[in-house]
């Protein structure tokens, strides 16, 4: 659970392509779980993330991994979105980032009644893609 804490999840953002791609590259639907440093339970989700290429494409999967090892430390889901958006952003220098997380807190579905059903978004914006996360990439993405 605590992995990657010590690891360096901006590993596997060195090996890029070089390649004159201009359109926003989006992988959604990652798996994470982390554990929050608040509570001390675990929240789980998905997390969605998309760059705009500057000249440098790296593998999907790889933003996947970067995901899932930044999740391996106890955090807050803030914490999370805006480690993951950072990591892109600076790791090859992107020209844009956006990156949603949407969990559920153990916090707050282990008090029962409605609670149960809360999905928290959290979402970080970078670059050219600041501000546009709801309006061109969110949109697309299923709920």
């Amino acid at each position: 659970m605590f992995a990657g804490l010590k690891s360096d999840p901006a590993r596997h953002l060195s090996k890029v392509v070089t390649e004159d791609y201009d359109e926003v590259v989006l992988v959604r639907d990652i798996n994470c779980c982390s554990m929050c440093e608040h509570h001390l339970l675990p929240f789980t989700g998905k997390a969605h993330v998309a760059y705009l290429p500057s000249g440098k494409v790296v593998g999907l999967s790889k933003l996947a991994r970067v995901v899932e090892e930044v999740a391996r430390r106890p955090q807050v889901q803030e914490s999370l979105t805006h480690t993951v958006a950072a990591l892109v952003e600076n790791g090859f220098s992107a020209g844009g980032v956006a990156v949603v997380v949407e969990s559920t807190h153990s916090s707050m579905t282990m008090r029962g009644g409605a609670e149960t059903r809360q999905s928290l978004p959290d979402e970080r914006d970078e670059g050219h893609l600041q501000g546009r996360s709801q309006v061109q990439i969110r949109g697309s993405w299923p709920d």
